[in-house]
């Protein structure tokens, strides 16, 4: 940016004037782009930085999942070795049905809850 001294001179002709917001604007504009051309360019690499640091996270956590993964039949044949593989498959699916009804009930809830709300602003309008 620039100056014109301490205040003690200052341009009075409209030409001084001109000379002097020129001055001015272009201070400004040598100051501006470049801190917005590094500002977007370190914002980029932030973002690239983040999106490798969550691929890392997300690469463990699916190594560690593999390692630890079980599944639902294998879970059940440890629970219950004494029952034969039929039984455990209708444990299974009982599982995955009550998983089903509890869904539904929440979704009952909610649209019980929505006919009560809907009920009393009719009963505001008196419809």
């Amino acid at each position: 940016m620039t100056t014109v001294g301490y205040g003690d001179t200052y341009p009075i002709s409209p030409l001084g004037k001109t000379v002097a917001g020129i001055t001015f604007l272009g201070g400004l504009a040598i100051i501006a782009f470049p801190i917005a051309i590094l500002g977007s360019k370190f914002l980029e690499l932030y973002l690239e930085a983040e999106a490798k640091k969550k691929k890392r996270q997300l690469a463990k956590l699916v190594k560690l999942e593999e390692v630890n993964v079980q599944t639902e039949e294998e879970k059940l044949a440890e629970s219950y070795p004494f029952f034969p593989v039929p039984t455990r498959k209708l444990l299974l699916w009982k599982i995955s049905v009550d998983d089903e009804i509890s869904k539904l009930e929440g979704k009952l809830d909610a649209l019980k809850q929505q006919a009560k709300t809907i009920e009393r602003a009719l009963q505001l309008f008196d419809w």
